[in-house]
């Protein structure tokens, strides 16, 4: 399970642009060194755009601890036949 926000309540949210930067790297790593073939990796986030990055990296599960409000994460998963982990976290 990787991820580069904070999901601890309270915590305030560093946006799609700084959540991808901190990404890129290990996304980078997993795709180059085919790793999603000796274990499936989730990703903590509830980013459209990051979403779209982790696909290129076959990253398989996503954990939206946002419980799902974007529809256009639902579609995206859906689309690219993700699975995904609901979760609500509190405020």
């Amino acid at each position: 399970d990787i991820g580069a926000v904070s999901s601890r309540p309270g915590s305030i949210y560093i946006g799609e642009d700084e959540e991808l930067k901190r990404l890129k790297p290990i996304l980078k790593i997993i795709k180059e060194n085919k790793l999603y073939k000796k274990v499936k990796f989730s990703l903590d986030t509830f980013s459209p755009k990051v979403i779209k990055a982790s696909i290129k990296s076959n990253i398989e599960i996503i954990n939206d601890i946002t419980g799902l409000t974007d529809n256009k994460v639902a579609k995206l998963v859906s689309k690219n036949h993700q699975k995904i982990v609901i979760m609500n976290k509190k405020r």
